[in-house]
């Protein structure tokens, strides 16, 4: 029962004087299937609107109708996309030093293997057939080239696992940056309110002012902007004090009088009751039914949503003479 919260003066459901046989109501104009632009999120919780389709204008799906100012955005864009072209090169740099640490890796261990096949050839020549002293310093030979191969393995090893690792952490950065981008593009995508049908722009009030927002004001993230209405979409919502819903009749007509035109009042049917009452800070300490009504006003007289209305609806035993 949001729209309820909207209206400005609320007379209680009651009898008025000199017609005990009618309802008095008061509601407002809103546009049943409105497409409701709201302020889109960025990583500022305040912003500003730049530029707004004039109010009462035509829109088509697809049409801008609200741009959010979005400068500082596609600054940080261009930050970021030079930041991810400077870390692609700087992983290019990097991984290349890496890979010719490598390749020394690779050459020291296989001049180490070679020195140590040779060693062994030296060592498996049998002690007798050799001076003690020529054998045991093949023996020696051979544990040192051994000791010396198992270092070159490791640190191979130790260069592989270290472009394996900054490979990794060089991707992780540049899907951190990716991310980032696509989001600040998403963002400065979405700073621009489309349409998705055809209908009439109406600005929407600033909740702390009850002004109409327009180009420059500041609005917060889910802020109503603005909203794509046509004609056939409105309604008039209005509040039934729950003490008197057993007096309304069975499909239940109504007078409706906009309060800007006061001269022109016009029919209209309930449609819709909400199945239970609801309290409503706005009109008090009761509670509430939300009535909906379908309007049957004059082609000529001009309908805004927003607009404040008397809904005057008969009792069981009377009738309203639109």
């Amino acid at each position: 029962m949001a729209a309820c919260l909207a209206w400005s003066a609320a007379l209680p459901a009651q009898t008025a004087e000199g017609a005990g046989d009618a309802l008095l109501l008061t509601g407002t104009v809103e546009a049943l299937y409105a497409q409701k632009l709201r302020a889109p999120r960025m990583d500022s919780w305040r912003m500003q609107i730049q530029w707004m389709a004039e109010e009462g204008s035509r829109v088509e799906p697809g049409d801008p109708v609200v741009r959010i100012d979005s400068a500082n955005l596609a600054s940080e864009i261009e930050q970021l996309d030079l930041q991810l072209r400077s870390a692609r090169q700087r992983a290019q740099k990097e991984l290349a030093d890496l890979e010719v640490a490598l390749l020394e890796a690779e050459r020291t261990l296989a001049e180490a293997e070679a020195k140590l096949a040779g060693a062994r050839l030296d060592a498996g020549v049998p002690a007798q057939h050799l001076p003690a002293i020529q054998y045991e310093r093949y023996q020696l030979d051979a544990r040192r080239a051994g000791t010396e191969r198992d270092d070159a393995l490791a640190k191979r090893d130790a260069a592989q696992a270290a472009i394996a690792k900054r490979r990794t952490e060089l991707d992780l950065e540049e899907r951190a940056l990716n991310l980032d981008l696509e989001r600040k593009r998403a963002q400065l995508d979405g700073a621009t309110l489309r349409a998705e049908r055809a209908g009439a722009v109406l600005y929407a009030s600033d909740r702390e002012t009850g002004n109409k927002l327009s180009v420059g004001a500041n609005v917060q993230f889910n802020a109503l902007i603005a909203q794509v209405t046509v004609a056939a979409d409105l309604v008039v919502v209005a509040a039934l004090n729950e003490v008197d819903a057993l007096r309304l009749p069975p499909e239940p007509r109504a007078r409706v009088t906009l309060d800007a035109r006061p001269d022109r009042p016009f029919p209209a049917r309930v449609v819709r009751q909400t199945g239970a009452a609801e309290a409503l800070e706005a009109l008090g300490s009761s509670r509430y039914f939300e009535l909906t009504l379908e309007l049957e006003a004059p082609a000529d007289l001009r309908l805004v949503p927003g607009m404040s209305v008397l809904v005057e609806i008969p009792t069981a035993d009377a009738a309203v003479a639109p």
